[in-house]
């Protein structure tokens, strides 16, 4: 939700929270700080300051889960995503949160696109029962998510935290020890949601790959390559829960008619 003061042509984002039905929009506007950088400023390290502060401040809303009053001017993120045909890539570039401009079919627009798929299907997926607790789990892989694309769009700067890799390595660790060893191999199917979870997984795979390949040609962090190893694994073992939701199984593979030529 925005309004616009055209006596200042300031933009406002209105600050909402989600609740059970419906929006909650706040009533008052909450005035940027002073010491708001400028749009189009320059950091030292030669990044557009008012592109590294609209993703900061997305990671900040995104972890309290709310909106906040927010006024740039304007040449704002807010005009920016309200503009969604600007028609500057219809020469087959796009450009980076650095500035650059690369062709749509480089390394990284293809691992930023593998991400955004990958969260989107996880976004699906959330759409199907689940308990709570894997519903809680798969929000916050979504912003983390959210921040590995937004790491990926600023060619040297860090958005993903390896703290985010280790909240995977215990989620694992925790969905992994209530199911039964698997003695079989499994088949991606069974209920929607498991299967569901499987093409997020096959995607995490996907977006692994792009993000490897980008790190031979371009020096990238550590921590994206390794949340997207440790999300695919989680995806697989979340399959395997919610197969069981209502007392269901795994569906196995029949190696049996493999070996007997049928």
């Amino acid at each position: 939700m925005k309004s616009i003061d055209n006596t200042r042509g300031t933009t406002w984002c209105k600050g909402q929270t989600q609740a059970s039905k419906g929006t909650e929009i706040s009533a008052e506007p909450k005035p940027v700080m002073p010491n708001t950088p400028k749009p189009n400023a320059t950091t030292a390290n030669g990044y557009n300051s008012s592109i590294l502060h609209d993703l900061v401040r997305h990671h900040k809303r995104a972890s309290e889960r709310k909106y906040h009053w927010t006024a740039y001017g304007e040449t704002t993120m807010g005009n920016r995503l309200t503009q969604i045909a600007t028609r500057t890539g219809d020469a087959g570039t796009t450009g980076l949160g650095n500035n650059q401009r690369v062709s749509k079919n480089s390394l990284r627009v293809h691992a930023m696109g593998d991400v955004d798929e990958l969260n989107s299907n996880i976004g699906v997926l959330l759409c199907e029962e689940m308990p709570d607790h894997v519903r809680e789990l798969l929000v916050e892989v979504q912003h983390q998510l959210f921040n590995l694309g937004g790491e990926l769009s600023i060619p040297g700067f860090e958005l993903l935290k390896i703290e985010a890799v280790a909240a995977l390595d215990q989620a694992l660790e925790r969905y992994n020890a209530e199911l039964p060893k698997l003695q079989e191999f499994i088949l991606p199917a069974g209920t929607r949601g498991a299967s569901l979870a499987h093409v997020c997984r096959t995607v995490a795979r996907r977006a692994e790959r792009s993000v490897v390949a980008l790190g031979f040609e371009e020096a990238i962090n550590d921590a994206p390559r390794q949340y997207l190893n440790r999300l695919s694994d989680l995806m697989f073992v979340l399959a395997r829960v919610l197969n069981r939701l209502h007392g269901g199984d795994d569906v196995y593979w029949k190696s049996e008619r493999m070996k007997s030529g049928a």
